[in-house]
């Protein structure tokens, strides 16, 4: 039983932190886009 409680830990950790990587990689891409966007459009 601790075992496998041990291993679900480990998933719900790994699945969190790829969670947070692929939520890191949409904020970037999407404050860059927004930066290119403010960069190409001076007037808006």
């Amino acid at each position: 039983m601790e075992l496998y409680l041990t291993n679900y830990r480990n998933r719900v950790a790994s699945k969190k932190r790829k969670w947070k990587l692929t939520h890191k990689n949409a904020l970037c891409e999407w404050s860059s886009e927004i930066h290119f966007k403010t960069r190409s459009y001076p007037t808006q």
